[in-house]
């Protein structure tokens, strides 16, 4: 039978179409480099050896824990945490070690009164305020409290509007006139009753810590001596109301089972112990070993007190990408970035007992100026924003950066030693949709969302490496639909673990990605084989320059004061600590005094001081930073005088004019543009 020549032309034609399609439909593979940065500045005080602020801790029990207990969840979920090394210093050193010998965690209790006879005053204020009876409270502890006289910046009620809307009898609370978000309090704190002031101070314990633990047990990975396992469980204390839908928690509410004691004040204390007690082990449980390819989560550091390197290797470097403003004079001490770099190494390795591989330089700050700082200290890669790809690939606009530009690591060449290291940049617009546009969705919407996206990345073929590089604790306080943003990263570590048996998408770190897991047919890719950046321009990870932190009055005047101390400190005789290695435990006397100079010196040289300074940005207690800032200045005089130099403090006058700032206020985040 003859078939006619026009079927056949039209059959040829449908199969040319077909082929045409499957051509167009993407084929390739995404790695998905997912990397949540947790860092807090240093609080401490050394004058007063005291955290005079409650983040620290009160993140490690909303956000510290379970970032790393959620991705346990999901073991086929790879992805990468960094915890800076000043943000684990203070868990451990200031409330760990302090609280240790006082608390029961079979009983739940601790020795209050024995532990404020040893260390009232230094860890931070509301362990005290939790751990005194209220019947006691002087206006020092009330300020502490509700700011009673309208100074104290910090209280019981700097809370988020989401959170503290999930808390009825805590909302009802707030002093009158007090303004959190859209609510405006309403309560006189004249009528406040013994029970309301006990309910103040357990409200802010309560709220901050992550909503799973207020609803069943969460089992620690340290064991208890006695009865082999560690829990934490808060479900005795609030009933939960669930008041909402399976896609939207904004209507569920915690309430109180009993009215509040003394003793149930003194417990979350010792339930905030146990949650910070396990930071660093819930961290080794999941942590990726890239030398034998096994385990989950790559953890990684920052150079140790978050300082902006290149600024501390030399300010001018500042010049090329603001040759317009006003600079300090020149702070150029290159041998600090290497010990900074160093330091966060060692103590890493100290007490992660792994090599480190890979650094999130503080806020991404790079220039090629720093590159053999990171090569020297053997580390295989760190990353950035797409700004300084930008202006390192010499483009005007981000939108002129190709997704094959953007989608892959690159090599950096220290051209005096040939040493190499990658560079991965963060794609901004789904890292800023997920820090500003989830807030207010629910988290299947969310989920949906990004993998919208994930889908519009994939590759027709070869393969591309998204990097997701964001804060880990900030945005989720802001969650209304989705309390503390769990749902949300369940549901999307559960559609990624999907994504990977489909074979497009594979969740990876960056270590994994370069040398490569036989166990989950991930081959390596050779730093040696990545496209060269010949000069890497400075900038960080929103933008290309360093406004944030130099050119402003306020930020020169902490730039100028700095390098005076630095310079006193260098005159001064006294040598620097090996970086490389930690002080001698049996270090006491002069030695003891040389280590706490160096390491004030250091602390002072953290970016998060001059983030604060200028008009840029607004924290509410920029004042305090100042303060901080200031005593670790003049702790660098008095170990010196302790180390048997003669030497006066000279006058520290504070940098902060009090005059009214019109700064962007929050947290260190913000969206690219």
């Amino acid at each position: 039978m003859k078939i006619k020549k026009d079927v056949v032309f039209v059959v040829l034609i449908g199969i040319v179409f077909f082929l045409q399609s499957c051509s167009l439909k993407p084929n390739g593979k995404l790695y998905l480099n997912l990397v949540w940065h947790q860092h807090q500045p240093s609080y401490y005080n050394p004058e007063k050896d005291e955290l005079m602020g409650p983040w620290v801790r009160t993140h490690s029990t909303k956000d510290y824990f379970d970032m790393a207990y959620t991705l346990s969840l999901y073991p086929d979920v790879h992805a990468t945490i960094n915890l800076t090394s000043v943000l684990l210093q203070q868990i451990l050193e200031n409330y760990v070690v302090r609280l240790s010998p006082f608390v029961d965690t079979q009983e739940n209790t601790i020795r209050a009164r024995d532990f404020l006879a040893k260390w009232r005053g230094h860890t931070d204020p509301w362990i005290d305020l939790a751990l005194k009876n209220t019947r006691d409270f002087n206006n020092s502890d009330l300020n502490y409290l509700y700011n009673k006289s309208g100074k104290q910046v910090w209280n019981c009620f700097s809370i988020s509007e989401p959170i503290i809307k999930r808390f009825p009898q805590y909302r009802a609370l707030i002093p009158k006139g007090v303004k959190i978000g859209s609510l405006v309090g309403e309560k006189d704190p004249a009528a406040y009753t013994l029970q309301d002031l006990r309910r103040i101070k357990f409200f802010f314990y309560l709220a901050n810590f992550d909503p799973r633990f207020l609803k069943g047990p969460i089992r620690m990975p340290l064991l208890n001596s006695h009865t082999k396992k560690m829990i934490v469980d808060l479900s005795d204390l609030v009933s939960y109301n669930d008041n909402g839908t399976p896609d939207d928690d904004s209507d569920d509410r915690f309430i109180l089972r009993h009215n509040v004691t003394e003793k149930d004040c003194q417990r979350l204390v010792v339930e905030a112990f146990k949650v910070m007690l396990n930071i660093v082990p819930i961290h080794q449980k999941i942590m990726y070993h890239p030398d034998v390819q096994s385990g989950q989560v790559e953890i990684i550091t920052s150079p140790f007190y978050h300082p902006i390197l290149p600024l501390i290797y030399d300010s001018n470097l500042a010049r090329i990408s603001q040759p317009n403003d006003s600079l300090p004079t020149r702070f150029h001490y290159p041998e600090d970035a290497r010990a900074q770099t160093l330091m966060a190494k060692q103590y890493y390795r100290k007490l992660f007992h792994n090599k480190l591989y890979g650094m999130w330089p503080a806020e991404g700050a790079v220039a090629q100026a720093v590159v053999p700082v990171f090569e020297d200290a053997d580390i295989l890669w760190i990353a950035s924003g797409p700004h300084v790809l930008m202006k390192s690939l010499g483009k005007d606009s981000l939108k002129a950066i190709t997704p094959k530009q953007l989608f892959r690591p690159y090599k950096l060449t220290d051209p005096k030693s040939g040493k190499h290291l990658a560079i991965f940049f963060r794609d901004w617009r789904l890292s800023d949709q997920v820090a500003f546009d989830y807030a207010h969705r629910t988290a299947r919407t969310n989920v949906d969302a990004f993998f919208k996206v994930l889908k519009s990345y994939r590759p027709r073929r070869g393969e591309r490496v998204l990097s997701m590089i964001m804060d880990g604790e900030n945005a989720w306080e802001w969650f209304t639909k989705d309390n503390d943003g769990v749902r949300f990263q369940n549901l999307l570590y559960a559609r990624i673990s999907e994504a990977q048996k489909k074979g497009w998408l594979i969740s990876v770190t960056p270590s994994e990605y370069i040398l490569g897991n036989k166990h989950r047919n991930i081959p390596a890719h050779p730093i040696q084989k990545m496209t060269a950046i010949d000069t890497l321009f400075p900038g960080c990870w929103f933008s290309p320059d360093f406004k944030t932190w130099i050119g402003e009055p306020e930020e020169n005047r902490a730039w100028d004061l700095l390098g005076t101390v630095r310079k006193d400190l260098a005159q001064s005789g006294i040598a620097a600590p090996d970086p490389a290695k930690s002080m001698p435990l049996e270090a006491s006397g002069k030695v003891k005094a040389v280590y706490k100079a160096w390491d004030a010196m250091y602390a002072a040289e953290g970016s998060d001081w001059f983030w604060w300074y200028g008009q840029d940005q607004n924290s509410g207690a920029d004042q305090l930073f100042d303060e901080l800032f200031i005593s670790h200045l003049r702790s660098v005089y008095r170990n010196l005088r302790k180390a048997g130099v003669s030497i006066k403090t000279p006058v520290l006058k504070p940098i902060i004019q009090h005059e009214e700032k019109t700064g962007k206020s929050g947290g260190a985040q913000h969206r690219v543009k």
